[in-house]
């Protein structure tokens, strides 16, 4: 490729959008939210609205209403059925609900697959 005989090629022109990286469609400003995050220290960190617990690897729930992220946990004892965000006390829909994938660290027992080791031992033919 980077020889003397090598080939001029044509680039592709860049998108004028960035891809959603949920359906790789061009990302439009209506497909985002606004969130109010909650600062938990001058670290940079964001804690739950509810719990005031940092944000890390737990699976979250954006209310799109009030705009607050909240732990799943708090979600399902304090807001799933009375449709009120725990915060604001605004009413939402099920359809103003966003659960957020949790992050995961580059530890094997973080994953929700368990890592599997085999031992193999050499064949002799």
């Amino acid at each position: 490729e980077f020889t003397l005989e090598a080939q001029a090629k044509l680039l592709k022109k860049p998108r004028r959008r960035p891809p959603s990286p949920v359906t790789g469609k061009d990302l439009r400003l209506k497909d985002l939210y606004p969130v109010d995050l909650e600062p938990s220290g001058t670290d940079g960190k964001f804690q739950c609205a509810v719990t005031k617990k940092e944000i890390k690897y737990q699976p979250m729930v954006l209310i799109r209403k009030s705009r607050k992220v909240i732990t799943k946990e708090s979600f399902d004892r304090l807001a799933k059925e009375s449709k009120r965000c725990p915060v604001t006390n605004v009413k939402f829909k099920d359809k103003d609900v966003i659960y957020l994938k949790g992050g995961s660290s580059s530890f094997a027992a973080s994953a929700k697959e368990k890592a599997k080791a085999e031992k193999y031992r050499p064949s002799f033919q």
